[in-house]
């Protein structure tokens, strides 16, 4: 019941779009359903029965043609390693009912057949679809797919029973799968077909068909303004364009019309001569159109007792010309086989040569940071103890001068003039001594402010964010490598793989917090910490002496000239930019060990990117092996089949020959 369902619902979904396609055509598409799944074994190994038992009863030709695409959609299976590996035989309708397998072709000849029993105007159309290795811009030389066109109530529509009937799937790990039913990014040559019922494919829209297949005559692409060969493999953004630019208003069949009305032996002709008109490129098309007219000939006028073709010379004597094109143009396909190779080969190492360039790159900005993270742990190092050594010697001097000394200072009972001159000189020194105080204090609150400004709290919080950063580089890069390695790629359909950019900005944000921070702290501390140091020393001096002196004035002079504020003023001062010194400098020891971890973490985590860039290289001398291994053996195949082609024709030109002799 759930099975009857989902094909129930698919249909009524089917109806929407024949509502589209088959204009005022009535399609009860529930009978046709019940009709097409309920055909006896007896009439599904004969054609001319199973299509008159499939239409009986029905009322117009679309609702023949959904019930013959529906009954060869559910039961012919996709033989597609038939159709990669370049099968030379094209089955009867008889065989194919009787093995229940089809290439594109075969479909499309079933579906032919059926319909002609029926007296439903069909047409086989060759034509080219683009495969997992197609790039915009590539040049396309053989039309390997093939489709229908069949004409209801006087309308022409395109056909995919190949596609209606399969979906492809790769043939790998659950990963390969996901890949490709999400982003149809392929991770392997290897493709299975899966039944799958698509009805989109039935009656596709031409201006919606053109996007994914290109006839190899324009006549079949049923467009009012026909795209060239060069639009399509130019890319979807290019035909975008063009049919932005030339809306089709309606439906173009003249030439088709007349195309129909010709004998096979003239179609297979038409398409030849014309073929190479739309794709100069196309060699091989035109020659086993070339090889069908001769062979559709031979079957039809060569009796096989007799040993020779009874016809007219005048009707032979073509079949020579069309034998000898045909030999010709297969010799240039073979040549259009090693071009071809050659540019998938020069693709491919372009991939692997840019990939390895910019793991380079990467590596080696990864590189110099660790240096820099390495230098700088050093550095905290030495900062660290040179720290320690400011705190504990401004801890030990703190308290080397008290107000209490002044205030407990006495003055003199009686004022002697020598001592009021000793005191008015020392006066002068004191001024002094207090001008290079002042210096040291706005040194002091040069650098003061400047550690405030760039303080290690703030290196540190940047840190902890760069290393967020830094562990999320890592890990998409690891996950790229394993996955890569588990499920290898054929191909780019991007440059995101190859260029890596996340992980360049990435490491631009890294390097930038650094920089902005971390860098500036320890470059400004391992300069000028050590000037510090000896500035806080001289200052301890000075103001010892400073305040000896301010003492000493006191002592002699029986009227203060300011000595006590001065003290008081001196003490607190010193007081004040110890503690300012001495907070700045123990924030510092406690936040730099804390970065020196982080700064050993970053430099863990960007040796195992250099690693993970050494082992993507690795990866894509295998995957670069891999790719032309398959490319290669297609070569192979495909020139192989073509071998058996040109000994055929060769064999039917010696018939020919005979015959006009």
């Amino acid at each position: 019941m759930g099975k009857m369902r989902i094909l129930f619902f698919l249909c009524l979904l089917f109806v929407q779009m024949l509502h589209y396609s088959f204009g005022q055509s009535s399609v009860d598409t529930l009978k046709i359903y019940k009709k097409a799944k309920s055909a006896p074994f007896y009439v599904s190994k004969n054609p001319q029965k199973l299509s008159r038992y499939l239409t009986s009863g029905l009322q117009n030709d679309a609702e023949k043609v959904l019930a013959i695409s529906y009954w060869i959609c559910n039961n012919i299976s996709y033989k597609y390693m038939g159709q990669i590996s370049r099968s030379v035989e094209i089955k009867s309708s008889h065989k194919i009912l009787q093995q229940k397998k089809a290439t594109s072709i075969e479909y499309a000849k079933l579906f032919k057949e059926l319909c002609a029993v029926v007296n439903i105007p069909s047409e086989i159309v060759h034509g080219y679809v683009k495969d997992f290795d197609f790039f915009p811009g590539d040049t396309l030389y053989r039309a390997e797919y093939a489709w229908n066109v069949v004409k209801i109530s006087n309308e022409w529509h395109i056909i995919d029973l190949t596609l209606a009937a399969n979906d492809l799937e790769p043939d790998g790990t659950p990963f390969s799968k996901f890949m490709w039913a999400v982003l149809r990014k392929p991770t392997t040559v290897k493709m299975k077909p899966v039944k799958r019922y698509s009805p989109q494919w039935i009656c596709v829209p031409p201006h919606k068909a053109i996007y994914t297949h290109m006839p190899i005559l324009p006549m079949f692409q049923l467009l009012e303004y026909t795209i060239t060969i060069d639009v399509f493999m130019r890319g979807d953004s290019i035909i975008n364009q063009y049919v932005g630019r030339y809306p089709q208003k309606t439906r173009y069949y003249f030439d088709l019309e007349k195309y129909v009305t010709l004998n096979d032996v003239d179609k297979y002709v038409y398409v030849a001569k014309n073929t190479l008109l739309e794709n100069p490129f196309a060699h091989f098309n035109a020659a086993i159109y070339y090889y069908f007219a001769v062979e559709h000939f031979k079957k039809k006028n060569y009796l096989e007792e007799k040993g020779r073709l009874f016809a007219l010379q005048d009707e032979i004597r073509p079949m020579l010309v069309y034998s000898n094109y045909a030999d010709s143009l297969f010799v240039l396909s073979v040549t259009d086989d090693v071009k071809e190779l050659k540019a998938f080969q020069a693709r491919s190492e372009k991939w692997k040569r840019d990939l390895a360039e910019y793991n380079k790159i990467h590596s080696a900005n990864s590189q110099e940071l660790i240096k820099r993270y390495m230098k700088q742990t050093q550095n905290i190092k030495r900062i660290k103890t040179q720290n320690d050594a400011i705190v504990s010697y401004i801890q030990k001097n703190k308290s080397i001068v008290s107000d209490k000394t002044i205030i407990d200072q006495p003055r003199p009972m009686v004022q002697k003039n020598a001592d009021m001159y000793e005191a008015i000189a020392l006066k002068s020194q004191v001024d002094s001594m207090g001008i290079v105080i002042k210096k040291i204090q706005k040194y002091l609150d040069n650098q003061i402010g400047f550690v405030s400004k760039n303080d290690a709290q703030k290196a540190l919080q940047n840190e902890q964010n760069a290393l967020k950063i830094n562990q999320k580089n890592t890990r998409v890069l690891r996950n790229y490598i394993t996955k890569k390695g588990n499920s290898m790629p054929m191909v780019y359909l991007t440059n995101k793989s190859i260029e890596k950019k996340l992980y360049k900005e990435n490491l631009f944000t890294i390097d930038s917090l650094n920089k902005n921070a971390t860098d500036t702290l320890l470059n400004f501390l391992s300069v000028q910490q050590p000037i510090v140091f000896e500035q806080i020393k001289m200052y301890n001096s000075l103001i010892v002496a400073y305040c000896k002196q301010l003492q000493t004035i006191k002592s002699k002079l029986q009227n203060g000239i300011g000595e006590d504020t001065l003290y008081i003023t001196a003490v607190k001062e010193y007081t004040d930019y110890m503690e300012r010194v001495s907070n700045e400098f123990v924030k510092a020891a406690i936040a730099l060990p804390e970065i020196s971890k982080i700064l050993h973490e970053h430099i863990e985590l960007l040796q195992e990117c250099i690693k993970h860039f050494k082992k993507d290289n690795e990866l894509e001398v295998s995957r670069h092996a891999q790719y032309m291994e398959y490319r290669k053996k297609f070569r192979q195949i495909d020139t192989e089949y073509i071998k058996h082609f040109q000994a055929v024709n060769k064999e039917y030109r010696k018939i020919i020959q005979k015959a006009l002799k």
